[in-house]
């Protein structure tokens, strides 16, 4: 039940597979948090109502600068995806303020996004995208409408995660690319912080993906894997996980100074790729990355 007194739904079965075989997370309880014994999904079994939603998402913060590092690897994603122009036309799911939509549309994508946020969608409308207000499914979409459908952290927030990818998966052209960023469950991160991960965050985070998980996912709707990785170590998460502030004296998160940090350092970058080389190897990164394509029908 929540603090307005409605009590909360329970899901039936996993929010992946479907399976009514599950076991209670000893450390995330308190979070609703359970494991399927079939798939080994991870997701939170208790439905958020429609009033805890909204305290939640009331005064959710939306990014609106651009690091030029973020920029940089957005404009090196959009580079992979210039083997997938046909139609010309890119759809991010949960676009947020709208900032690699931007990219996209500097790069001559037709950008097209989804958001809850009205004022949100209008600002991001206004700069020249294509704006859906609401979530994915129910925009009435023909089928097989992009070149390209990207999701860039938003899946670990949803209910039904496989009902969302389903219509992501739809609306992708045979041998489209569909490219997901969620945190990765099986993170280095998450072993250290043992069972304080702030990741884990009922009614924000619900659903948590491993590499596993998601290619169970995607492959169960026919989708061919072209890479999955897994890279980073977050301090700002650690920090957090600790009680301690992201945000360092000079208002910078923790993540960006050691990011321009280690930019601005030859050496400091080699470290970097050879440790994210390790994470990826090992499936210990804190960001799960997921590039796959869709098969000719």
């Amino acid at each position: 039940m929540d603090r307005g007194g409605t009590m909360s739904p329970l899901h039936a079965g996993c929010t992946l597979c479907g399976s009514t075989h599950k076991r209670a997370s000893r450390l995330y309880a308190h979070h609703h948090l359970v494991q399927c014994s079939a798939c080994g999904f991870h997701y939170a079994e208790r439905i958020p109502t429609d009033e805890e939603l909204h305290r939640m998402y009331a005064n959710y913060g939306t990014v609106r600068d651009l690091s030029p590092i973020t920029a940089a690897r957005y404009d090196e994603l959009l580079g992979r995806f210039g083997a997938y122009r046909k139609s010309n036309r890119l759809l991010e799911v949960g676009c947020g303020g709208g900032l690699f939509l931007d990219r996209a549309k500097a790069a001559g994508w037709l950008t097209h996004g989804t958001e809850f946020d009205e004022a949100v969608v209008n600002e991001v409308k206004a700069r020249g995208h294509t704006m859906h207000l609401g979530p994915l499914i129910g925009n009435a979409w023909p089928a097989a409408q992009f070149d390209v459908v990207v999701s860039i952290e938003v899946v670990e927030h949803l209910i039904r995660p496989m009902d969302d990818l389903r219509e992501m998966v739809r609306l992708l052209r045979p041998r489209g690319a569909l490219y997901i960023t969620t945190p990765n469950f099986n993170s280095i991160s998450k072993w250290l912080a043992y069972g304080k991960w702030t990741i884990v965050n009922y009614p924000e985070h619900i659903s948590f993906f491993t590499p596993r998980t998601m290619h169970r996912a995607l492959g169960s709707l026919g989708m061919e894997r072209k890479w999955v990785r897994t890279t980073g170590i977050s301090l700002n998460r650690f920090r957090r996980a600790q009680g301690k502030s992201d945000i360092t004296t000079d208002g910078i998160s923790n993540d960006e100074q050691l990011r321009r940090t280690i930019e601005k350092r030859p050496v400091l970058k080699f470290v970097k790729h050879s440790v994210d080389a390790l994470l990826d190897l090992t499936g210990k990164g804190d960001t799960l990355k997921a590039f796959y394509e869709k098969p000719l029908q």
